[in-house]
């Protein structure tokens, strides 16, 4: 039976699509007792005996366990240590960099309120100078869907690379792999940012909690119109 129920992001109905999915979401999790489980990945949960009630209640469930220390940092050490194995399987950006999800409308966002999930390129720049403020030299990778003359904010800008239209596994691995990852207003890169060893941006508004530890960026603030997206290096 496929445990998947629900898929959307594969904008380009890509046949490779669902082998992608299955790269990340047949992961071996480990099998916490039921009360401290969470499936992680587009709604996909391995055999383990719960309840039904307990699986469509998990991502309530696990905002809620998050917000305590303790709980989190509970969490935190077997989700890294997925994250850790699955840094192995693929090829990952090499060198420090911080990956920036740059989410984008997509054909199934049609339900009410969701055009407010979409962040304005200005925003991201704001939140990738205030990140290279705190990582002097650190280089950019967007990761997002498109062409490159929808990203000329980014693409003008030698330190930021653009990895458009990838397989959804590698670029849900370059992001669990970055040293900073900025999430977007997306449970893609939210579980991403959850599995990641790295330090984690959030936009200041999003559905899902965030653990104690990540840091947030301002989702309203955003460099002025006209001005490159990261700021000169100084000499």
């Amino acid at each position: 039976m496929n445990p998947l129920t629900a898929v959307d992001h594969n904008y380009d109905n890509r046949d490779t699509f669902l082998r992608e999915v299955i790269a990340i979401a047949t992961l071996d999790l480990p099998r916490l007792p039921p009360q401290l489980y969470y499936c992680l990945f587009v709604q996909s949960c391995p055999t383990i005996d719960v309840t039904l009630e307990f699986i469509e209640n998990k991502k309530r469930w696990f905002d809620e366990f998050i917000e305590e220390k303790e709980h989190a940092d509970f969490a935190k050490q077997h989700l890294r240590k997925i994250g850790k194995d699955l840094k192995k399987s693929l090829a990952t950006v090499p060198g420090k960099y911080a990956a920036v999800h740059v989410r984008r409308l997509n054909s199934l966002d049609y339900r009410p309120g969701f055009d407010q999930r979409i962040l304005d390129s200005r925003t991201y720049c704001q939140a990738m100078r205030q990140v290279e403020a705190e990582h002097p030299g650190i280089r950019f990778v967007v990761h997002s869907q498109g062409t490159f003359e929808d990203f000329d904010i980014f693409s003008s800008e030698p330190r930021i690379s653009l990895h458009l239209n990838k397989t959804l596994n590698s670029t849900f691995v370059e992001m669990v792999s970055a040293d900073v990852l900025l999430v977007s207003h997306s449970s893609l890169s939210y579980s991403a940012g959850l599995l990641s060893q790295g330090e984690i941006w959030g936009p200041d508004s999003f559905w899902h909690s965030f653990p104690y530890y990540w840091k947030t960026f301002e989702s309203k603030k955003m460099i002025e119109l006209g001005e490159p997206c990261l700021l000169p290096i100084s000499r």
